[in-house]
């Protein structure tokens, strides 16, 4: 699998979680939900934008090592 195809997937995942995390708020909206957003959606979030940028990274890096062995 390529760094493009696993960013790809990674990016559609995200992206899908997080619609579906903005409909379940739409109806669970306790002081539980609030709680789980807090300590679990939100950090999860942020470390799969922060694995999407290293993804990046390494494709931009892989790339210019590929040219220069050419």
């Amino acid at each position: 699998m390529s760094v493009n195809t696993a960013f790809g997937q990674l990016e559609h995942a995200r992206k899908s979680l997080a619609t579906q995390w903005d409909e379940t708020r739409v109806a669970w909206t306790d002081e539980t939900a609030r709680r789980f957003e807090e300590e679990f959606m939100a950090p999860l979030m942020i470390r799969v934008r922060q694995l999407e940028q290293a993804l990046s990274q390494l494709d931009v890096a892989l790339r210019k090592m590929r040219r220069d062995c050419e």
